[in-house]
């Protein structure tokens, strides 16, 4: 998978905004994925497939995703930034789930799962350019912070919510809260 070069045509990036692309397009992603990857649609989904022995998983649905966002570590392929940007917000999705668990759910348990499972896919990684290798150990270093954060010390540290995006700062002190 590439990063479709006719959304960021320079000529109409530059008459409407007087910032770059990477920014807003990673916020767009981060919102897809909590759309995709939230407490309700893994439940969901479970449930479904204690009905139907032909449900799409929530396994296949992680499954999928790892292969779609992470296709040129696996190929090794240069990876650009606006993918980078979209490996990045994945992992630390997938790393806030782990963060204040629902008990109900199974997305933390499935989380853990993938991570690990990136964990292994990024060691063995063999990708030569020098700005995917960087990259590559980061993102390593990441599902390593996750898998060995605790929850309690975590949760003040974290770079994001469990949805994948930035907390404010009422939200930090606890007033929606009950």
């Amino acid at each position: 998978m590439s990063t479709p070069e006719f959304f960021f045509s320079q000529d109409i990036i530059l008459r409407i905004t007087g910032e770059g692309v990477a920014g807003r397009l990673q916020a767009a992603q981060r919102r897809l994925l909590a759309m995709l990857v939230n407490d309700a649609r893994v439940n969901r989904m479970a449930e479904h497939a204690t009905w139907n022995d032909e449900a799409y998983t929530p396994v296949e649905l992680l499954g999928d995703l790892r292969e779609g966002i992470f296709s040129e570590i696996s190929s090794n392929e240069p990876v650009d930034l606006y993918r980078r940007n979209l490996q990045r917000s994945y992992v630390d999705h997938l790393g806030g789930s782990l963060i204040k668990p629902r008990p109900d759910s199974d997305l933390p348990t499935l989380a853990r799962a993938e991570l690990l499972g990136m964990a292994a896919m990024l060691e063995d990684s063999t990708n030569s350019d020098a700005m995917t290798q960087a990259h590559i150990a980061d993102l390593a270093a990441r599902v390593e912070r996750w898998l060995e954060a605790d929850p309690a010390e975590a949760a003040g540290s974290r770079p994001e919510s469990r949805t994948g995006f930035e907390l404010d700062e009422q939200r930090e002190r606890g007033c929606w809260e009950r």
